[in-house]
């Protein structure tokens, strides 16, 4: 049996007079499954005499019988009354109504009931800790509804930019209110995303270079008429809404479940966001979204009763009702923030942060970088802390995280170096000098402890591994391994009808001869075409008879109107493009380098593979897009929270133990079960598991491709020379930007820059070093040998001469 479930037999065995001996077990019980440490054995006394009293309180609740809702010793159980109003409320004085009225979105006829996360409006449930920053929760979460709502795209938002920058009139940490932070909005021209500017729970100075990254905007904000729940149920009726509460109530600290229902005082000092309503019981209530985490309530939420008879509603829900008001796009998305300046001559990399390794004076004389986003940097001036584990034991070489009263262990110092030689050796891993490898080395430690903890769960129904990217920080593996750009207007989306209407219980492409082998999209930003090809591949299949690997370089190089190559794409301007261009290549003729390259106009012309189209499944429609699946591959984004970034290819469905899955082809070469992902499907939410219901298109093909082109001719490298058809022209000798000699390179090549007369090197190996005479492979962050100086091998040797003898 879990703690929690001990945890609860423990309650329904000991009433209110059990013994203070096990009123400690019940403590030790409690203190396990909340991962509470305390200093002393005098404050764990103190604690538990606390705990004592809130179990008391706890018990006669619910012992009462006829109330609506039931309490829980939640993670305040340890916290006086006192202690818990002083730590996580945060609700600051309002101001004066200068914008009342009715709601801007007035809903004459509203609907019997209405949940926002259904809609996928609502991120999940986040924790403020005990920072005094409800206020900033509240603002955001109405922000991404709305933002979701018009632009149909869910954005974790930045509440530490409003704690951190927003100081006119809110105080951080100290409280504030939500019109004050719609007003900041509007005049900083948007606020910055979650995972740029993330939470940190406390007060920080104010990150200038982030406050300038602008993703989404606001119009304005309207107030809701105080005590008019009337028109507070049109507001939420048309998106979520922020509100002010009573919450330091000691029943609605530990609050559990049901319809709360009070007693409650109408003295606001919390803030929260109304995401729906509805009935139970003959019982009418507000669906309310709380900033204390996930473990209190239900999953982070209360049902607040409605139509109580009291103007003000309960706890003051009615009082002070606000959101923002949205028509206009956001701006272009920012591009991706720069290094990260120390001072005028150092700086780190773009998700690192700067911390001084020697001082003299106050005046820092030389700089490490911490492979963490705004991490926090240790007094001993040689580790650092990530943001979310913030406090340095220098003695334990331990990074903690500050929970209410306690401390609670997060990472030790790890010794995996062996571990770390052992992975790279295994990927052919090598690195610049000591000083990038230590970084790396840090990186891999930290996706060490990540993997390790979470395959130690033990009840996951997936597990994780050090797989080709553990020495790249999160930052770095986005930024390089995914790539799907902003989508298309719902305007501009073709929608599809039924297309299977008896689909199979189960299907696999991939076993149907229907799906190429898995690629490698390395550190090129171009998901978005494999995506493409993958989806073109299989029903070219379907429809011919044949398996065609297409290319993706092609996409890359030539499709350039909307797709912007290794930075970015969209699936459908892909297949826009080969209609456009009448057909595709093939990878054997155009094949992939993993960089932006110049297109080649020659293979352009020559066309193997053709579609007749493309049709979009309806957003957050699983039921039609199994049945797009059960008739081709097709694609989605993900992973994993709703903000699509990544793109790859369903290639079928199916289910185990229960549960019911897709089956994913990602082109990330060895990762993941040969290349593949099993992505859970029926989870009760429209949008999908990370979003794979959002975004999802197949081309469409009914005519035969073309006769295939005649093999190619001679490569032309000016009116006088030529390669063969398989050969690559190499400049060796130019003026002026005029070459006047040529070599012929006998591969599918990249030309080195130095022009010696064999310094070319083969497309699958890109990059020559010309100081080592090497040919490399760029993976990630490293570089992996490919070939040693000339002549070190019989095939290399043979390829240097042939090179030689082609030499014009």
């Amino acid at each position: 049996m879990n703690a929690i479930g001990c945890l609860l037999l423990l309650l329904l065995l000991f009433p209110l007079h059990t013994c203070s001996s096990v009123n400690t077990q019940l403590f030790e019980a409690w203190s396990s499954n909340h991962g509470k440490t305390y200093s002393s054995s005098e404050e764990k006394q103190q604690r538990l005499e606390i705990f004592e009293d809130n179990y008391a309180f706890i018990t006669r609740h619910n012992e009462m019988g006829n109330s609506s809702f039931s309490l829980s010793l939640n993670a305040f159980a340890d916290l006086t009354h006192h202690e818990f109003r002083s730590s996580y409320l945060g609700l600051a004085a309002a101001p004066t109504n200068s914008d009342v009225g009715e709601p801007r979105y007035v809903v004459r006829d509203v609907p019997a009931s209405i949940d926002w996360r259904e809609k996928g409006a609502v991120t999940g449930v986040k924790d403020q800790g005990s920072c005094g920053a409800c206020w900033a929760f509240a603002a955001t979460g109405a922000i991404e509804g709305i933002n979701k709502i018009v632009t149909g795209f869910l954005v974790s938002l930045s509440e530490q930019e409003l704690i951190d920058c927003d100081q006119s009139y809110n105080a951080g940490c100290g409280g504030g209110l939500m019109d004050y932070a719609y007003q900041f909005i509007i005049e900083n021209h948007g606020i910055d995303t979650e995972e740029d500017y993330p939470y940190r729970g406390q007060d920080n100075a104010c990150n200038k270079r982030l406050l300038k990254r602008h993703v989404v905007t606001i119009d304005g904000y309207k107030d809701v008429p105080a005590n008019n729940e009337k028109l507070l149920l049109q507001a939420v009726a048309a998106q979520p809404v922020s509100v002010g509460i009573c919450g330091s109530e000691r029943a609605f600290q530990f609050y559990s479940k049901g319809i709360f229902t009070g007693p409650c005082s109408t003295s606001l000092d919390h803030a929260v966001l109304i995401v729906g309503y509805g009935s139970g019981d003959g019982v009418d209530y507000w669906i309310v979204k709380n900033s204390w985490g996930r473990y209190w309530g239900m999953n982070g939420y209360i049902f607040l009763q409605r139509n109580s008879g009291n103007s003000q509603g309960v706890c003051g829900i009615n009082m002070l009702a606000s959101y923002p008001t949205k028509t206009k796009p956001n701006p272009p998305t920012p591009p991706p923030p720069g290094p990260v300046k120390c001072d005028l001559f150092s700086y780190c990399s773009t998700g690192e942060t700067c911390c001084c390794a020697r001082s003299f004076v106050g005046i820092c004389f030389s700089w490490k970088c911490c492979a963490s986003k705004s991490a926090v940097c240790c007094k001993d001036h040689r580790y650092c802390c990530p943001s979310d584990y913030p406090v340095c034991d220098t003695e334990t070489n331990m990074c903690l995280k500050f929970t209410g009263n306690v401390t609670t262990e997060a990472f030790k110092k790890r010794g995996s170096s062996g571990e770390f030689r052992a992975w790279r050796n295994k990927h052919g891993k090598t690195y610049s000098s000591e000083e990038e490898k230590q970084l790396r080395l840090e990186i891999f430690e930290d996706n060490y402890d990540f993997v390790k903890k979470h395959n130690d769960i033990g009840k996951s129904s997936y597990s994780l591994s050090l797989n080709a990217f553990a020495d790249l920080t999160h930052r770095e593996f986005k930024a390089s391994h995914l790539g799907l750009a902003v989508a298309i207007t719902s305007s501009a989306r073709r929608n599809v009808g039924e297309v299977v209407r008896d689909i199979p219980a189960s299907i696999d492409w991939s076993q149907e001869g229907v799906v190429t082998d898995v690629k490698d999209q390395g550190s090129c930003g171009a998901s978005w075409a494999f995506a493409a090809t993958g989806a073109m591949e299989g029903i070219n299949k379907i429809v011919t008879g044949s398996l065609i690997s297409l290319s993706e370089q092609e996409l890359i190089e030539c499709n350039l109107s909307y797709n912007k190559g290794c930075e970015g794409g969209l699936m459908d301007y892909a297949y826009q493009f080969v209609m456009d261009n009448h057909g595709i290549n093939t990878d054997e003729e155009y094949p992939y380098r993993a960089h932006d390259w110049e297109c080649d106009k020659h293979y352009l012309k020559r066309r193997y593979v053709t579609i007749d189209g493309y049709t979009d499944v309806p957003e957050n429609n699983e039921t039609l897009l199994l049945q797009a699946v059960a008739a081709q591959p097709g694609i989605f984004t993900g992973p994993c929270s709703k903000s699509l970034d990544h793109a790859v290819l369903i290639v079928g469905y199916d289910s185990l133990n229960g549960v019911d899955y897709w089956i994913v082809k990602n082109s990330w070469g060895h990762w993941g079960m040969s290349g593949y992902i099993l992505m859970q499907r029926n989870t009760g939410h429209s949008q999908g598991l990370c979003g794979i219901n959002m975004l999802g298109s197949y081309p469409t093909k009914t005519s035969p491709n073309p006769p295939p082109p005649p093999p190619p001719g001679p490569v032309i490298c000016d009116l006088l020379n030529y390669c063969s058809e398989d050969e690559t022209c190499c400049c060796t000798w130019s003026f002026l930007g005029i070459c006047l000699t040529w070599q012929c390179c006998a591969y599918s090549a990249v030309c080195c820059k130095d022009h010696h007369p064999i310094h070319s090197r083969p497309s699958d190996y890109p990059v020559w070093n010309t100081k080592r005479n090497m040919y490399l492979k760029q993976t990630g962050n490293a570089k992996t040998k490919a070939f040693k100086k000339r002549g070190s091998s019989r095939k290399f040797g043979d390829w240097n001469s042939l090179a030689e003898d082609r030499f014009l």
